[in-house]
């Protein structure tokens, strides 16, 4: 009596992401050259665990210094979090983007995504990621590992291990460029063939084809 189908996306914007808008999103959003971008986008909202994106970035920063971290979105704990980072001395390694419209621009900029949710259903801000080429690593809740389905396209650490998390970071930044854009090009796939729009379409008119055939 039930039919489970999975969430599809508009994922062209995010599946069309070249090095020549990587180039450009660099330039737009002012980052240096030789530095690596992390990313998370989300509600400033508690189950989001953003301060948990803060301790995982502070833990990062003990190791290297050539790194940004963005936080794209907003909500009612973005003053508390922003004080946060200046409490835990990286308030000139993160930037507060806050609502963006451009979030190819952003994904396109990164280098890899983070996602620190206390749980999530269908990650959405994940498999945009991903189709954009990027690595993903997130806390192990929800639906996560519907996305991230291997450690050939991103890693799982359990929810609330900032120690967890940066190890993860700091392994996939440590790879040399080209087999870390492999690995996103992996991701890119992965999604694309699982989470696309026209997926979902497709797989509503075959489940009304069968109905209606049955009656």
């Amino acid at each position: 009596q039930v039919c489970s189908i999975r969430l599809g996306f508009d994922l062209a914007p995010f599946t069309g992401i070249d090095d020549g808008l990587r180039h450009a999103s660099r330039e737009r959003l002012l980052i240096p050259d030789n530095t690596l971008v992390v990313t998370t986008v989300g509600r400033l909202t508690e189950i989001k665990k953003h301060d948990l994106f803060l301790e995982m970035a502070q833990r990062v920063c003990s190791s290297r210094q050539d790194v940004l971290f963005f936080i794209v979105g907003d909500g009612e704990l973005r003053q508390e979090l922003e004080l946060m980072a200046g409490t835990l001395g990286l308030k000139a390694v993160v930037r507060f983007l806050g609502w963006r419209q451009d979030l190819s621009t952003i994904y396109a900029a990164s280098d890899l995504f983070v996602l620190t949710s206390r749980n999530e259903g269908t990650p959405v801000a994940l498999i945009e990621a991903m189709a954009s080429g990027l690595p993903g690593v997130s806390t192990d809740v929800g639906g996560v590992r519907d996305v991230i389905t291997s450690s050939s396209v991103g890693e799982v650490v359990p929810f609330g291990d900032a120690e967890g998390l940066a190890r993860s970071v700091l392994s996939l930044l440590s790879d040399n460029q080209p087999e870390r854009r492999a690995m996103g090009m992996r991701a890119r796939d992965a999604v694309s063939k699982r989470f696309t729009i026209e997926r979902l379409v497709a797989e509503i008119a075959d489940l009304y084809a069968e109905l209606i055939n049955e009656k």
